[in-house]
């Protein structure tokens, strides 16, 4: 299944999501994004090591997107933000077991991605507290 096919995929989840005649928010909608890509790259069996590559790569600029817009949120309301963006630039910098080969990129990914969920767990807490 080519990344293309599973960006697909994933917008027309988004799309079908639910049966509220209500848009998701940005938030909600990023959210799901990355989480439905992130899924795909570890369950789709059938995907090619470029693939898992390209769709990991996307699932974390679409959850950096979202914790980049939960920042900016919680900082317009005066709120203390957690210092994420350093210790992520750490992790992307950092070595990992396969340096090199071809499965590296989807490896580093999935260590940001971990990395990010916590962090987006921490910053919507934050913004649910704040509303």
């Amino acid at each position: 299944m080519k990344i293309t096919t599973l960006l697909a995929l994933a917008v027309l989840s988004l799309a079908l999501g639910g049966c509220s005649p209500k848009a998701p928010s940005y938030i909600d909608a990023l959210h799901r994004s990355w989480n439905a890509i992130y899924l795909s790259v570890l369950e789709d069996g059938s995907l090619l090591q470029v693939d898992l590559n390209t769709g990991s790569g996307l699932a974390v600029t679409i959850a950096e997107e979202e914790a980049n817009y939960l920042t900016a949120i919680l900082a317009e309301k005066g709120l203390t933000v957690p210092e994420w963006q350093k210790r992520l630039g750490e992790i992307a910098a950092a070595p990992n077991e396969f340096e090199g080969g071809s499965a590296a990129p989807m490896s580093k990914h999935l260590e940001m991605l971990a990395y990010l969920d916590e962090t987006i767990k921490e910053l919507r807490a934050a913004y649910s507290s704040a509303k």
